[in-house]
């Protein structure tokens, strides 16, 4: 949920809503481990990840590993984190 927090708080959930990423694609999670982990969203999938950048199908992420980028994608079976209570 930090993720989450740091994306709303920096503007980054902001710039990817303008750019025409909807909710699930920016707050969404599958709730259960028979899930599909590609339907996460990108507070999700940043796990702690520092974003450094985002345009319409895309952001580009960086941790102690390197970049790694996240593509927008259908959000099958997701829903919003705090619908989760995660």
């Amino acid at each position: 949920m930090s993720d989450a927090l740091s994306l709303a708080n920096d503007g980054w959930a902001a710039k990817a809503l303008a750019l025409g990423w909807s909710d699930l694609d920016v707050f969404g999670a599958v709730s259960n481990a028979g899930g599909d982990p590609y339907s996460d969203g990108l507070a999700a999938w940043l796990g702690g990840r520092k974003l450094l950048a985002i345009c319409s199908t895309f952001a580009i992420a960086e941790d102690g590993n390197g970049r790694a980028y996240f593509n927008r994608r259908d959000q099958v079976g997701a829903k919003l984190l705090w619908e989760l209570g995660a």
